[in-house]
């Protein structure tokens, strides 16, 4: 399964340091807010469509975004797998 799941912070080691699942939601929705915003003809500025870009591994338009949302997404729902319940920390 495609996507990431975050963390607080690089070395976070807080009750063993596994991905939060507020923050990987969080990413998720700010992608799909920026997928929406270029959909109603916003545009990037080049230097954050050069970050983006680099991240997505591929152009950044409101498709590409939307897409990695929904990768973030269906990563975090994999391992939510008492029914859908979500801790505080992935595999807790």
């Amino acid at each position: 399964v495609a996507g990431v799941l975050y963390g607080r912070y690089p070395g976070d080691s807080y009750d063993g340091g596994n991905p939060w699942i507020l923050l990987t939601a969080s990413v998720a929705t700010l992608l799909y807010r920026q997928s929406e915003v270029l959909a109603k003809g916003a545009t990037v500025p080049a230097d954050s469509a050069q970050i983006l870009g680099s991240l997505l591994s591929q152009d950044v338009s409101a498709a590409s975004l939307l897409a990695a949302g929904d990768t973030v997404l269906l990563r975090m729902k994999k391992f939510l797998t008492n029914g859908l319940h979500m801790n505080e920390q992935i595999d807790r």
